[in-house]
């Protein structure tokens, strides 16, 4: 209970290590859509806009289907990468 000061350490411990693991999902997430940003961009976007095909506030059908394919393919190889590394690490 709250006022039993035995639990107050390992209450207080079990958030910080709680808020330390959400705050590192968060960093991972937000590095994942940085990387899946620049490799689609510059896959898709960077030879449209320099050839003039694709202004800075619009996008093509060809872009947009791109930017939507490369996204999944990187969304796909980052889940197999996920589910190599479970299974890796569940066999050591």
């Amino acid at each position: 209970s709250w006022w039993n000061p035995f639990s107050w350490g390992s209450n207080r411990y079990e958030q910080k290590m709680k808020m330390m693991a959400a705050v590192g999902e968060l960093d991972a997430t937000v590095d994942m859509m940085h990387r899946l940003n620049r490799q689609c961009f510059e896959k898709c976007l960077m030879l449209s806009i320099a050839e003039g095909k694709t202004r800075d506030d619009e996008l093509t059908l060809d872009d947009e289907k791109c930017i939507e394919n490369c996204a999944a393919k990187f969304i796909a190889a980052q889940q197999k990468v996920g589910q190599i590394s479970v299974s890796e690490f569940q066999r050591t």
